[in-house]
């Protein structure tokens, strides 16, 4: 009988260790998933406002600001049997063990694809069609200039040549507050938009040069035109996984609730 109440008390000692080990456990574990919570929020509000900020000026240059997600990898790298063992403990079941799982995996990866598709895919593309646009700009800019220079040696009476001033207001207005910096808009709005609304009413229209630079106008369009494509298809791919993301921090909170 003694013997019997020996292991009794033993196992209830050891069970007793078990369940406060859990519950110390368990107190780091909810630590961490609130903050991963927490730090999912802000990320999913950052990207919905790159994201919108971006559609609204669609070939500016805009980087969201990227949180750091530790505890989200320290959650996915604990014991699983010891989670099991606290959500047994706080009445949670292994279905919510495996939701919670499930979130925190689809967090981790989409955490890590969207800046790769920022900065990676749709960067590249972006990066590749800007540097396109830099070199058909300054063909108009060269072109234009060389007609300009041409004016001055062989015409006394350039400056009342209609070409001659429309030119040389597109080439100083390009020139004047223009930071250096590669702008697919600064070129658009400066250059492209106003060679071809300007060069393709009579008589420039006929004229060879004129013929060139709406050609090259052209093209800078078709250009700026694919570089609002591939930005708007990311902002509206990023709208629609915030919604995706939220949607998992809400499945997520649910269960942190039943674990407090």
């Amino acid at each position: 009988m003694l013997e019997k109440e020996r292991i009794k008390t033993e196992l209830d000692i050891c069970e007793n260790n078990r369940i406060q080990q859990l519950k110390k456990f368990g107190k780091l574990y909810w630590v961490f998933l609130g903050s991963c919570i927490e730090t999912s929020e802000k990320q999913s509000k950052e990207y919905f406002k790159f994201a919108s900020e971006f559609k609204n000026d669609i070939l500016g240059q805009h980087f969201p600001h990227r949180y750091t997600h530790e505890n989200l990898d320290r959650l996915l790298l604990l014991d699983h049997e010891l989670i099991l063992g606290y959500y047994e403990l706080k009445t949670a079941t292994n279905e919510d063990f495996i939701r919670v799982l499930s979130q925190l995996d689809y967090l981790k990866t989409i955490f890590s694809a969207i800046p790769r598709d920022i900065h990676e895919g749709n960067g590249k593309i972006v990066i590749d069609l800007t540097n396109q646009l830099i070199s058909n700009g300054n063909k108009i800019l060269q072109k234009s200039t060389e007609y300009l220079n041409t004016q001055k040696r062989d015409n006394p009476e350039f400056k009342k040549d209609e070409l001659y001033n429309i030119l040389d207001k597109i080439v100083i207005d390009y020139y004047k507050d223009n930071d250096g910096m590669p702008s697919p808009s600064w070129d658009y709005d400066k250059l492209i938009n106003p060679i071809k609304k300007t060069l393709i009413k009579e008589p420039f229209r006929f004229m060879p040069i004129c013929n060139d630079l709406l050609l090259y106008a052209r093209h800078g369009g078709d250009i700026v035109f694919s570089i609002r494509q591939f930005n708007n298809q990311l902002c509206e791919d990023i709208l629609n996984t915030t919604k995706r993301i939220n949607s998992s921090i809400e499945k997520l909170k649910e269960i942190y609730g039943k674990l407090k």
